[in-house]
């Protein structure tokens, strides 16, 4: 309650402060930003996650998903490492601030294939830059397929996602932000 500005990483996170009672005149968007790699290192075939214990990432989901697609999806400890490898980035959560390893594989020019929940939705244009998806594993699925199958759009959404994080998800641009919004905050 005694906080002068409230700093949310995205529209989602601005409307769970306000819900919560934080007036809307006291909070800003700021997305995270990543770093953008010198060029892109998309450029394989793999279907890469983010290996989490958290129950809400939807593991067992994902795991299903692979199953019905005739996918072997790789978990990964070090998404930075293996994106090279990655020809699409899965990232299945029940609810999600922003997503920042989205916005990190984004960078990297790899298409995304999401859940529609909270602030992916809003980093993760769909059929722009990845797909969004229910989190049923059947759903999942379809997607993965569309984007593996079809090398064309696979390479679109890559290009299109490194366009998007370069314009409004680098280091540089949540820095600025940051620092306007300190700026408002100290007069």
């Amino acid at each position: 309650a005694r906080a002068d500005l409230y700093l949310a990483v995205s529209r989602y996170v601005e409307l769970q402060l306000t819900a919560a009672g934080v007036p809307a005149d006291r909070v800003v968007v700021v997305p995270d930003g990543v770093v953008m790699p010198a060029e892109s290192a998309a450029g394989g075939t793999t279907v890469l996650a983010l290996d989490s214990s958290d129950p809400g990432k939807c593991g067992r989901a994902m795991r299903e998903a692979g199953a019905l697609a005739g996918i072997n999806i790789v978990f990964s400890n070090d998404i930075t490492r293996d994106l090279p490898r990655a020809g699409v980035f899965l990232y299945i959560s029940e609810s999600e601030g922003l997503g920042s390893a989205a916005l990190l594989a984004m960078a990297h020019g790899v298409p995304v294939v999401a859940s529609r929940v909270g602030g992916l939705a809003e980093a993760v244009e769909d059929g722009v830059v990845g797909l969004l998806t229910g989190n049923e594993p059947a759903a999942i699925a379809a997607c993965l397929r569309r984007v593996l199958d079809d090398e064309p759009l696979r390479r679109t959404l890559g290009s299109q996602a490194r366009r998007r994080v370069e314009e409004f998800f680098t280091i540089g641009r949540t820095a600025a932000q940051t620092l306007l919004a300190y700026e408002k905050v100290l007069g």
